[in-house]
């Protein structure tokens, strides 16, 4: 009884645990991307941050040196679906799938 008292705070615990940051850089002109929809709807256990293309380098970098979990670069391309492009440090990164959908394929970047 007492374990299944305990299941949902244990299951919160390891399965919701903060999993690392990652950078967005959003390079479209016409599509705004926040940090919020990103915790929302791609993962809420990674941190996100919003960056600048001038900032790229300094990003990929400390990706690189596995400073950051990922780095994410969002650019218009000529078929007007969003091109991503997404850098990962020493550790897979798992939604990178997730993240692909959510920027190519999502009806909330808006929201």
């Amino acid at each position: 009884m007492a374990i299944l008292a305990f299941a949902p705070s244990i299951y919160h615990k390891f399965y919701h645990q903060h999993q690392g940051t990652l950078i967005v850089i959003n390079n479209t002109r016409d599509q705004e991307y926040s940090a919020e929809n990103f915790r929302k709807f791609v993962s809420g256990s990674y941190q996100w941050r919003i960056s600048t293309q001038s900032q790229f380098l300094a990003d990929k970098n400390l990706v690189k040196n596995g400073k950051l979990d990922g780095l994410v670069v969002i650019q218009n391309s000529v078929n007007q679906v969003p091109a991503v492009h997404v850098y990962i440090g020493p550790q897979p990164l798992s939604i990178t799938p997730e993240i692909r959908q959510f920027i190519q394929y999502e009806p909330f970047a808006e929201l």
